[in-house]
């Protein structure tokens, strides 16, 4: 494993529960905790150029950009202006009428560098399928359906470097990570809020899949859960620096190094359909051999 000593990302597991997450009277203790653990490391290295601060899906928990201010003033409070320091978080966004599960980079000069909108989507749990044929039910009042975002593309950090941002189970999908990236990816970054699945095999489950990814594609993931599982994943789907389920804390390290390329990230499933029709002519082949000697027998 190769690691870019120029380049360091912290995660951040606030690990909220979800019956408190949004509750009004809570929203400063969530800000005060996400400061305070941000707060917690400083980097003096002057070979360091970024440092990239993550925070898991919906942390920030007021709406974008209506509290863009308070956002601000938040990442303002530990990136140092005098360095290139981003916080990348998620959020839920609104523009016009439509709402989104969304994602920011925000840079240590206080501006929102990049938003990416979520572009696959939970059905039942983050959109209705065909709510224009189901009945006006009562427990139906008030609930919002996200809106889908635009093609997903990697984020440039300063030229330096660049990841493909990934929310929730957006990490299962190969082809949807194959179509997005390019030569120049060095991350996929997942954030996500695994707290819907309290201590169930689910948190679990969604991590291997990023384990998964990171094999196939050759480049490592950065995963990043509100309640965990949290940590870092090499190209080879070894995980290190990890944080525990139900765990509040913080996890540092250098950039690892993605491998040039794999057979997967060249041809996709194409693999899988080759060794198909291999394994089924293999099987035809034998099976009429073997009938063949029979039959001379």
């Amino acid at each position: 494993i190769k690691f870019n000593e120029s380049h360091k990302i912290t995660l951040i597991q606030p690990n909220v529960k979800q019956e408190l997450k949004w509750k009004n009277s809570m929203r400063q203790f969530h800000y005060n905790s996400l400061r305070e653990l941000s707060n917690k490391k400083s980097d003096n290295n002057e070979k360091l150029k970024t440092k990239l601060f993550v925070w898991p899906e919906t942390a920030f928990v007021g709406l974008f950009p209506r509290d863009k201010e308070t956002l601000l003033q938040l990442s303002n409070s530990f990136l140092d202006k005098n360095k290139q320091q981003y916080l990348f978080t998620g959020l839920i966004s609104k523009s016009k009428k439509s709402f989104f599960n969304s994602a920011v980079l925000i840079n240590s000069r206080g501006e929102i560098q990049e938003k990416y909108d979520k572009n696959i989507l939970v059905p039942f749990g983050e959109y209705l399928p065909l709510s224009h044929l189901i009945p006006k039910f009562r427990f139906l009042e008030g609930k919002i359906d996200f809106a889908k975002g635009k093609k997903n593309k990697p984020i440039f950090i300063d030229d330096n470097y660049e990841f493909l941002p990934l929310i929730c189970y957006e990490i299962i999908f190969s082809n949807l990570i194959r179509k997005s990236i390019n030569s120049r990816t060095s991350l996929l970054l997942n954030i996500t809020n695994d707290a819907w699945f309290g201590n169930s095999i689910g948190p679990s489950q969604h991590f291997q899949f990023a384990k998964i990814r990171a094999v196939e594609f050759g480049i490592p993931v950065v995963r990043v859960a509100n309640t965990g599982f949290s940590g870092f994943i090499t190209p080879f789907g070894e995980v290190i620096n990890k944080i525990e389920l139900n765990k509040k804390g913080i996890s540092t390290l250098n950039l690892i190094n993605n491998l040039e390329s794999t057979l997967f990230k060249k041809y996709g499933n194409k693999i899988l359909i080759l060794l198909i029709i291999i394994l089924f002519t293999t099987n035809i082949l034998f099976s009429y051999l073997i009938n063949r000697k029979r039959y001379f027998l």
